[in-house]
């Protein structure tokens, strides 16, 4: 099902934000161990170990790489030294401007040897990226430097709220998620063999998305709420940097300390406002207060 040829994204906004974010409740521990939830990669983009790398490099030296740069990623038990791997890539792929070393700045606990390269060619390049390297009968393929300000590649966690269709289920999904980011994972939780609705997805966030006037145009904000075309529907979602939901009233934008509603609740110990008897502290105290 698809709305958004006629309603506005601001409304679709606003219809998540005025709703309640539903969590599953937890489950016990004995049950937990028994029934331990189960992963399923339903869909692994080809380019995202490429692009988690290349975030990887971004965050190790704290800043974007070389623009139009390529990075590259060998075990370092591969190589005696680090020049063998700039051999190499020379060799295979064409001139180089120079190397910057990316491991050397940060841990080695991965065992990986990663090397940012600018090539004199701009055909270099995209051999590098295209072909890559062959060393010991394994293939090396280059990377591209992801630009300034888009390398974060967010970490979705998600409930649906409503059961799919299982034929159709990923393009679906992969479709209502566009306004989001591209796809770049999807991954399914499974309770003794059974989908419950339980979804993880990584999306590039600063991709982009085709509107209905074949304009592109930027990705919608990751809301705790993430609204799903294809079925008119809200998933509940969680994710690194996720507004705070008020575990009161179970909406998102403010923590239970400030909620508007829990303002308006009166204690029956105390009679006080803003709490629960539950969690009253007078109570606790052992003072009780009289109603006058």
């Amino acid at each position: 099902m698809s709305t958004q040829d006629h309603v506005s994204w601001s409304t679709v906004a606003s219809r998540g934000a005025s709703k309640k974010v539903l969590r599953p409740l937890p489950v016990s521990a004995e049950t937990d161990f028994q029934f331990k939830l189960k992963s399923n990669t339903l869909f692994h983009h080809s380019e995202l170990d490429y692009q988690i790398m290349v975030r990887q490099a971004a965050s190790i030296v704290k800043q974007a790489l070389t623009p139009g740069s390529v990075l590259f990623s060998f075990p370092a038990s591969l190589l005696k030294h680090r020049t063998e791997a700039y051999e190499l890539i020379e060799d295979k792929c064409g001139a180089v401007q120079g190397f910057r070393p990316i491991s050397n700045y940060g841990t080695r606990s991965a065992g990986e040897f990663m090397v940012e390269v600018k090539f004199v060619m701009p055909t270099s390049t995209t051999k590098a990226i295209t072909h890559g390297v062959s060393y010991k009968n394994l293939l090396f393929k280059g990377s591209p430097s992801v630009p300034s300000g888009n390398n974060t590649l967010v970490h979705v966690k998600m409930t649906l709220l409503r059961i799919p269709d299982k034929d159709t289920f990923l393009a679906d999904l992969k479709r209502s998620l566009r306004y989001y980011g591209k796809v770049y994972q999807v991954k399914e939780y499974t309770c003794g063999g059974y989908f419950e609705g339980e979804l993880s997805v990584i999306l590039d966030t600063s991709a982009g998305y085709i509107d209905a006037s074949g304009d592109k145009v930027k990705n919608e904000p990751l809301t705790n709420n993430l609204y799903l075309e294809e079925w008119d529907c809200f998933a509940s979602a969680t994710f690194k940097g996720a507004p705070t939901v008020c575990h009161w009233f179970r909406l998102a934008g403010h923590a239970r300390s400030k909620c508007p509603d829990l303002a308006k609740t009166k204690c029956f110990s105390c009679h006080g406002s803003g709490h629960t008897a539950k969690f009253c502290k007078k109570k606790n105290l052992g003072v009780t207060e009289l109603p006058v």
